[in-house]
């Protein structure tokens, strides 16, 4: 597993909120920032940090997001339709029903998030790591999942169609009560007890039991 990490200045520039400017965020500190429900369409944010802000609700369509930490903030509900994340790291971030749709994430870890209905319909993923996130009833439709990483993480009745899961390794995850397309499952990576209960979808009955 290879993922580049944010590449951020050795100081950063400590703002209290945005600045009133059309200008690119580069190189900034925002922490503790209250901005529910902000447009922030098609911002650059290269080389920022961002701590304890509340951004839910936020319309980010067409934002560009490079070089960048987002340590505790809540971007629950958030429109992100073409945003683009690079080298950029979540941590204990809330993504509660965010839409990133035609979102592109390349060289992205997302850790200990919480992404119940997160929705990831046609999304390009390219070195995409999710650890020990809760993602239930999240939606994959369409996607193009690409070095695509999910360890320990909670994917209880989520949705996958039209997103090949090949050499996606769900071992450590829960994937209970799938709503997939049975095609999308072909050379996906699960234990036995995951397999038999993926089984129920093609209308398998697994027993153990043998009568002779």
């Amino acid at each position: 597993m290879k993922i580049v990490r944010p590449s951020l200045p050795e100081e950063l520039i400590r703002i209290p909120c945005l600045p009133d400017t059309d200008e690119d965020m580069e190189g900034l500190l925002l922490e503790n920032a209250a901005l529910p429900g902000t447009d922030l369409c098609k911002t650059e944010w290269r080389g920022c940090v961002l701590k304890n802000c509340d951004l839910s609700s936020c319309d980010m369509s067409g934002a560009g997001f490079v070089d960048v930490v987002l340590d505790h903030c809540d971007l629950s509900s958030c429109r992100m339709e073409n945003t683009v994340f690079r080298r950029a790291e979540m941590i204990n971030c809330r993504l509660t029903g965010a839409e990133l749709i035609h979102g592109i994430l390349n060289d992205v870890t997302l850790r200990e998030c919480r992404g119940d209905y997160l929705n990831l319909a046609e999304c390009k993923c390219s070195s995409v790591l999710f650890d020990n996130c809760t993602l239930r009833e999240m939606a994959l439709e369409s996607s193009r999942l690409g070095d695509f990483y999910l360890k320990r993480c909670d994917m209880t009745s989520a949705s996958v169609h039209a997103t090949p899961m090949k050499g996606i390794d769900l071992r450590s995850c829960r994937i209970g009560g799938w709503n997939v397309d049975i095609s999308a499952l072909r050379g996906m990576i699960v234990t036995s007890e995951q397999a038999a209960m993926l089984a129920a979808l093609l209308g398998l009955v697994v027993r153990e039991d043998v009568i002779l």
